[in-house]
């Protein structure tokens, strides 16, 4: 065995025993190349004071196991290229893993990643037989081509840090992987990331802002996203003309529902409401909305001919928008219920002290007014508060500048509008700049001296 500086260089066959090498404390570094077409060592136990694999060190060797220490740093470009390697427990110590560093370990059924590893470089498990890939807290991209030709792959867990997944990062995979549900966090996926893959149910998350070409929908069932905007980046990659044939020239068909996170969890709560399908080359929208039984169809475009998206996605965006604008109004009527809610159960202890009191020390009269000026005052604050603690103006109006026929006010109710002034109503009650005062406001107003002209209030 050979060591220089602290780094391994070389070994001979009298240091492995039984195919095992046991590399000596004290080693930092595993040389460039090291046990480079090595055909002896089968299992190797790294030392807790190794940092760093080199490129190449293990490449087209008879490796089969190899015990990563704790206080491993970087592994180089393919250290393990082409093993016999069949599980790969990486150290949560480790920051730097190199170029198709696993690749063609078609023996590799198992990896697992540390927590300081930021990125899973390009090729870097292409052609293994990992059928089960979980990504760790804190890995935020997969390079071109990691994943590729993984022919037993069923299943991806996808972590919240994850935002970029790279060209072919898991394309010509399994066709048991049937499922995607990408994380929140994601804003990119590349060109064919998943190309030729057999993939039934699609969830894309809001934060998505870019999908490349060939995103495999021949297969699809289910589309679910966040909002009508992901679902038109969806729509406007390249992958719409495969619908018509694909590369080969082939026809190729696709129906799926569509499921709008938007649309049906603030509407009714229910998904797949609508239903995609393509055939021969021309597509169409169905909607199951209010009546299953004669549903609405959209008018049929053909895949070839200046595709016009926005003839059938306008009338999405317009439910959204106006579903939007209830759920504020929701609120709002919400807000009101519980503040009188809560004053009835305040008034109700309030009365019940007042009568299980001793009667003959206190005045009944005048606890009476007392609890009846109580009550008229609260019921003027509730109102003002409700209408301060929810926000009338929650849809923005940059929102409905797209929308010809929106406006911003057309569902708000319970605002007096176009009210700039102070006034006194016909039930005399104070008005100033739109809102009702309250009962004390009122009393403070009175005693100041201050008289306002008794108008109208104006529609």
């Amino acid at each position: 065995m050979r060591i220089l500086n602290n780094m391994l260089v070389s070994i001979s066959e009298q240091d492995v025993v039984n195919g095992v090498l046991t590399i000596p404390n004290g080693v930092e570094i595993i040389a460039n190349g090291c046990l480079r077409d090595n055909k002896y060592v089968e299992i190797v136990n790294c030392p807790s004071t190794l940092k760093k694999i080199g490129n190449n060190a293990f490449q087209n060797s008879s490796l089969e196991m190899i015990n990563f220490n704790e206080g491993l740093i970087e592994i180089g470009d393919c250290a393990f290229y082409d093993t016999k390697i069949r599980m790969s427990y990486l150290p949560d110590s480790l920051e730097y893993l190199g170029d198709s560093a696993f690749e063609d370990c078609n023996l590799l059924q198992e990896v697992k990643f540390g927590h300081h590893l930021k990125n899973i470089p390009k090729c870097c498990f292409r052609g293994t037989s990992i059928s089960c890939i979980k990504l760790e807290e804190g890995i935020e991209s997969i390079g071109d081509g990691a994943f590729e030709y993984l022919k037993k792959l069923r299943k991806i867990d996808f972590c919240s840090s994850l935002k970029k997944i790279g060209d072919n990062a898991f394309s010509n995979n399994s066709r048991t992987l049937v499922e995607l549900n990408f994380n929140e966090g994601l804003i990119e996926i590349g060109n064919n990331a998943f190309s030729n893959g057999y993939v039934e149910n699609l969830y894309l998350p809001d934060s998505l802002k870019y999908i490349g070409d060939d995103v495999p929908m021949e297969k699809l069932k289910e589309v679910s996203c966040a909002n009508i905007e992901v679902l038109d980046l969806f729509f406007k990659s390249q992958s719409i003309k495969y619908l018509g044939k694909d590369k080969k020239q082939n026809v190729v068909n696709a129906a799926f529902s569509l499921n709008i996170k938007s649309l049906s969890e603030l509407s009714n709560g229910k998904y797949g409401e609508y239903y995609f399908e393509g055939r021969n080359g021309y597509f169409r929208i169905t909607s199951y909305i209010n009546n299953k039984d004669k549903p609405r169809q959209s008018k049929i475009k053909n895949v070839y001919d200046n595709l016009e998206y926005a003839d059938w996605s306008y009338p999405l965006k317009r439910k959204e928008l106006k579903i939007k604008k209830l759920n504020v109004q929701k609120a709002y009527l919400q807000n009101i219920l519980k503040n009188i809610e809560d004053f009835l159960a305040t008034f109700g202890e309030r009365a019940s002290e007042f009568f299980t009191s001793d009667m003959q020390e206190t005045n009944p009269i005048d606890g009476i007014q007392t609890t009846n000026d109580e009550m008229k005052a609260l019921t003027d604050e509730l109102f003002s508060s409700s209408k301060k603690e929810v926000n009338m103006n929650d849809i923005s109006l940059n929102e409905e500048s797209n929308l010809q026929t929106s406006h911003a006010n057309d569902m708000i109710i319970g605002v007096p509008l176009n009210e700039n002034y102070d006034y006194i109503d016909d039930n005399n009650r104070m008005w100033r700049n739109g809102d009702m005062l309250t009962f004390n406001e009122q009393q403070q107003i009175e005693q100041k001296g201050i008289s306002l002209i008794k108008k109208r209030k104006q529609k």
